[in-house]
């Protein structure tokens, strides 16, 4: 009950089918980084009783889980992590995740947190408090099942690297009309592979700081 740092703790486990961390008590924990990282065999994971209420750090936790076909992160208590960089990365047999709880006003990197995700079709992110986003790079790379995404209440006023962000996905239509660009500095491939893309509205985008835009709308609409 003493342990903070779970970081780690079972990364490159590759070979690794089933593993039991139901009775895990996590209450004192802080750091959860990699915690699953490249268990790449996993069939099931049940972390619906983990205490997470003092984690800081949840980057790459999941990342390359690629077999995980259910993760119940319902009762995450996020409100103090300020890195979700890659947390599901790459958890290609997802098929639901329930993220709408999650508190992530603390939040500055939310980097590559769902790419890869090609089989779930709805993320309902529009709960999330991105006031403290400064990189948001891949952040939705790969999710080739989603259609829709509401990502209109985010607040990107401090977002500096949108690079790929929107890149590869099945999205019909896009709201940025709260998007904030004035510090955005990289928007390679930011809507790039987006074959279905029709209404897309960027005309209040600042661009003054971007110095890369190389293939933004390349493959789109």
């Amino acid at each position: 009950a003493e342990v903070k740092d779970f970081s780690a703790m079972f990364s490159g486990c590759s070979s690794i089918l089933y593993l039991d961390v139901s009775g895990f008590n996590t209450e004192k924990a802080t750091n959860m980084s990699k915690m699953f990282h490249y268990m790449n065999s996993l069939k099931n994971l049940d972390v619906s009783k983990f205490d997470t209420k003092l984690v800081t750090d949840m980057s790459c936790m999941f990342q390359y889980c690629h077999d995980v076909g259910a993760l119940d992160v319902s009762n995450f208590v996020t409100n103090n992590v300020i890195n979700m960089m890659c947390m599901f990365d790459e958890c290609k047999k997802l098929s639901k995740l329930e993220i709408d709880n999650f508190e992530t006003s603390k939040v500055s990197n939310f980097s590559h947190m769902f790419s890869g995700i090609n089989k779930i079709n709805y993320l309902d992110v529009s709960k999330f408090d991105t006031k403290s986003a400064l990189d948001m790079s891949h952040m939705f790379k790969g999710c080739y099942a989603i259609t829709s995404l509401d990502v209109s209440n985010f607040d990107t006023s401090l977002v500096t690297d949108m690079q790929s962000m929107f890149s590869g996905t099945n999205l019909r239509s896009l709201d940025l009309s709260s998007f904030d660009t004035k510090n955005v500095v990289n928007m390679e491939a930011m809507f790039f592979d987006n074959y279905y893309l029709k209404d897309l509205d960027i005309s209040k985008f600042d661009t003054s700081k971007v110095t890369n835009m190389f293939q933004m709308f390349e493959l789109s609409g």
